[in-house]
């Protein structure tokens, strides 16, 4: 599995975090949500309020700072052809899972 940074943002006193994950392959990101420190977090979308605006916060550092481009939902979940990636079904590798680790341990 190839390596891919991730930041996360906490509020204090909200069970929200932002998370940005960084392609090491390709100058893109994708972010999301999440809900629960615990070892199966919920995964929120990004439309949430409650983590809107920690995603805002990242996405406008990656982009600014790094010249990084961000990958929508639609473009993330495209099935590319001919990739075969850990985890993922034969014929199944989205373009993140292609680009981005599902590692969470890769924390910045």
């Amino acid at each position: 599995m190839h390596p891919s940074w991730r930041v996360a943002l906490l509020r204090e006193g909200t069970p929200f975090i932002a998370v940005g994950c960084v392609s090491v392959l390709a100058p893109v990101f994708f972010c999301y949500g999440l809900q629960g420190l615990e070892q199966e977090p919920e995964v929120l979308p990004r439309e949430r309020p409650q983590v809107a605006e920690g995603i805002a916060l990242i996405e406008r550092a990656l982009q600014e700072v790094f010249n990084y481009e961000r990958l929508s939902p639609e473009e993330a979940l495209v099935v590319v052809p001919d990739v075969e990636v850990e985890h993922c079904p034969p014929g199944g590798s989205t373009l993140l899972a292609a680009l981005i680790s599902n590692d969470l341990n890769h924390y910045v």
